[in-house]
């Protein structure tokens, strides 16, 4: 099985689960408020990848609501979530390696907690994709687990199951946002617990495209 499908299994499963832990975004506030007031424009068009439950849309969205935003996931069941929990939004199920599929450009994505699901080939062509898709002066909002890549494989959770997750360090991110003419505006870390007590450093890079 694809090992982005096994977590889309396990994800399906424990949505409303992960809703009840996750909704609560403050923890990040000082990033997502970084990328809020960077994005360009009074309405500004943001798509978000990974979108799970709707937690971080909900946060965005009550921070400006005037936002119009597309949040995608591959899971269905934590699409539907979303939905609810954002019904101003608009929402679908999609693969984010797919995400050079879509044709408009935006000015911000979101792609929080995306990468740890993805090899680091599949990480460095969705940063692209993400690129390309940005407006000039558009804004970048991405997190992953901050370790050595070498380190990356199974990890249970608090529920028994077993995902594959992949880690990166800052410097990996800033190779990808150097090849694809991203700057960095921020750097963020958070300490969290993941799966069965494994203290985790959490690393969020906002990033803007350069304007030419």
């Amino acid at each position: 099985m694809d090992h982005s499908q096994q977590a889309v299994a396990v994800f399906n499963r424990l949505a409303n689960e992960y809703q009840d832990k996750f909704m609560d975004v403050s923890l990040y506030a000082p990033a997502l408020e970084r990328f809020c007031t960077a994005l360009p424009g009074a309405a500004p068009q943001v798509l978000e990848l990974g979108c799970g439950p709707g937690n971080i849309s909900a946060w965005v969205l009550r921070q400006q609501p005037a936002i119009r935003l597309y949040g995608t996931d591959l899971s269905e069941n934590m699409v539907a979530l979303a939905q609810q929990n954002n019904p101003t939004a608009r929402f679908a199920v999609m693969d984010c390696r797919d995400v050079h599929q879509l044709e408009q450009q935006y000015d911000g994505i979101i792609a929080s907690f995306v990468l740890p699901y993805l090899n680091y080939e599949e990480a460095r062509k969705v940063v692209a994709d993400c690129a390309a898709l940005l407006e000039e002066g558009g804004i970048l909002y991405i997190s992953t687990v901050e370790d050595n890549y070498a380190a990356s494989g199974p990890l249970q959770g608090s529920t028994g199951d077993w995902v594959i997750m992949h880690y990166y360090l800052q410097e990996d991110l800033l190779t990808f946002f150097d090849e694809n003419g991203l700057d960095l505006l921020g750097a963020f870390k958070f300490h969290a617990v993941m799966g069965k007590g494994k203290e985790i450093v959490e690393l969020v890079l906002v990033a803007k495209k350069r304007i030419y």
